[in-house]
């Protein structure tokens, strides 16, 4: 492995892992080293607030609303248990 991908210092891997990452390169065409390396790049930051911070985009996979009444998320309905009361008292009337 490349001693830049792994700087300051050399990692100890799973050859197991490692090995799969070598498949996995080896069918792209490239080399495990470049296969990391965009690994890595994909996570590097690519705003920065005023102060010189990393601006992080972070996904949601859901967006619920928001009662009105309580201001609580209101999940969907079919994820109710019908068999326990734990959030009833949340419920909008």
């Amino acid at each position: 492995m490349s001693s830049v991908v792994f700087d300051p210092e050399p990692m100890n891997v799973d050859e197991d892992a490692l090995r799969s990452l070598e498949d996995y390169a080896k069918a792209k065409g490239v080399t495990a080293e470049i296969v990391l390396a965009g690994m890595i790049d994909a996570l590097k930051p690519r705003e920065h607030d005023d102060d010189g911070y990393p601006i992080v985009h972070v996904d949601t996979a859901y967006r619920f609303p928001r009662s009105g009444k309580t201001g609580h998320v209101i999940l969907p309905a079919d994820w109710d248990d019908p068999e326990d009361a734990v959030y009833d008292r949340y419920a909008d009337e």
